[in-house]
C-alpha cells in the first residue's frame, strides 16, 4: 500500500474517520471540519492518491473549504468531505463491484448518524448517492447531477473576476480548463 508516514495533522478538523473493507476494496477517509452551523455537508471524491496522507490532507482541505462556503452563503451546514482511494480505474457505473463498494461505504456514512451528509463529487455519480442513501445514510445529489450547476458557478466567478480585474467582458480572454469531466466540460462549453 501507499506510505503511511506522510499523514497531516489529524486534529486540524473536528473528526477524521477511516473506512476499510478489504472484501470490496474500500479504503476511504471522511473529514468533518466544523459542525457549528449544522451537519457537515460535502461531496465524495473517488480517485487515486499517491499516499494515504495525501488522501487525508485532501479530505481535510476540501472539508475546510466547504465550511467556509456554507458559512459565507449562510446555509445551515458545516463543512465535510470524503475521499475514496482508487487503486486503479474506477469500476463502471452500475457494475456489481461499484455497487458493493458504495453499499459498504454507505454503511460507514450511516454510522455518522447524519453528522456527515455526502454528495456527488469527482468520480462519483447520482446513482452512487442513491446507493449510499439506500443503506440508511443521508445523501444529497441523489436525483440531479450538480456538475452543470458547478460549471455555471465557475464561469460566473471567472466573468466577475475578469470584470473586476480587467474592467471588461470575457470576449478575447483565454482560459485554461484542466480536465473535461462533468464540471470542466461545462466550463469549456461556456
Amino acid at each position: 500500500g501507499p506510505p503511511e508516514d506522510d499523514l497531516p495533522e489529524l486534529f486540524d478538523v473536528e473528526q477524521v474517520i477511516t473506512c476499510r473493507d478489504d472484501r470490496v476494496g474500500l479504503r476511504a477517509v471522511v473529514a468533518i471540519d466544523d459542525t457549528t452551523l449544522g451537519p457537515g455537508f460535502g461531496g465524495v471524491r473517488w480517485r487515486p492518491y499517491p499516499s494515504t496522507g495525501a488522501a487525508v490532507a485532501e479530505a481535510q482541505r476540501l472539508a475546510r473549504a466547504m465550511t467556509l462556503k456554507h458559512a459565507l452563503a449562510e446555509l445551515p451546514y458545516g463543512g465535510a468531505k470524503s475521499v475514496v482511494l482508487a487503486d486503479g480505474p474506477l469500476p463502471a457505473p452500475g457494475s456489481a463491484g461499484r455497487v458493493a463498494l458504495m453499499e459498504r461505504y454507505g454503511d460507514f456514512v450511516a454510522r455518522t448518524a447524519g453528522s456527515y451528509v455526502p454528495g456527488v463529487d469527482m468520480g462519483t455519480t447520482v446513482a452512487d448517492m442513491q446507493t449510499i442513501r439506500g443503506r440508511g445514510a443521508r445523501a444529497f445529489c441523489d436525483e440531479v447531477d450538480p456538475g452543470p450547476y458547478t460549471g455555471r458557478g465557475v464561469y460566473a466567478a471567472m466573468r466577475a473576476a475578469v470584470r473586476h480585474a480587467l474592467g471588461r467582458g470575457m470576449d478575447g480572454v483565454r482560459v485554461v480548463v484542466q480536465g473535461a469531466g462533468h464540471v470542466g466540460a461545462d466550463v469549456a462549453r461556456r
